[in-house]
């Protein structure tokens, strides 16, 4: 057993600690940034949801539809996935997962808008279906770089550095990329 140190129960210490720790590998940094980026357009998509759908032209009660059929599809993806991880490897199921996530807001945003009203339910799906993919594949390849007395310090640093992403994406998709009060295709600053 290792003595604890009495600066683990200071918090900013034991996080900027923890950051220093991520700091030390190009891999960790590059899964920092991907933490803080996934925050600012996951919750600021999520928080924009609901008026932007209702905007063009769903009603208040079906704007939940797209999620529940995203919910479902995740049960049949993990089903036909798990049997299938270890041949596609980790950093595969990472690159796959950001480009469902690149897939989704294409068909939210411009798909939508210019060939499809299909486009909210094949986006929920691709979004959910990515989260699923995405989010093991990151704590692997955390997992891959750290040793087991550094794991939980390495998760926790690149979550706050993920939280502060939210910080900055819901005020940021709410008062510049999205405007609740617009027509058209103005609605997308």
């Amino acid at each position: 057993r290792k003595a604890v140190d009495g600066h683990a129960f200071i918090p900013l210490y034991a996080q900027s600690q923890s950051i220093g720790l991520v700091c030390k590998d190009t891999v960790l940094i590059l899964q920092a940034v991907m933490a803080f980026l996934f925050y600012i357009y996951l919750l600021g998509y999520m928080t924009t949801k609901t008026s932007y759908l209702t905007l063009i032209g769903f009603k208040m009660e079906e704007a939940m539809l797209p999620e529940i059929l995203a919910s479902a599809s995740v049960f049949v993806l993990a089903a036909v996935l798990m049997p299938l991880i270890t041949q596609i490897g980790i950093w595969n199921m990472s690159i796959i997962g950001n480009l469902m996530f690149a897939a989704a807001y294409f068909l939210a945003g411009p798909f939508t808008l210019l060939v499809s009203m299909s486009g909210p339910y094949l986006a929920a799906v691709m979004l959910q279906n990515a989260v699923l993919i995405s989010f093991p594949a990151f704590q692997t390849i955390v997992s891959q770089r750290l040793g087991p007395e550094d794991q939980g310090k390495g998760q926790s640093a690149i979550m706050a550095i993920g939280t502060l992403g939210a910080v900055v994406g819901i005020p940021f998709y709410n008062k510049v990329l999205f405007d609740a009060t617009s027509h058209g295709l103005d609605r997308a600053k």
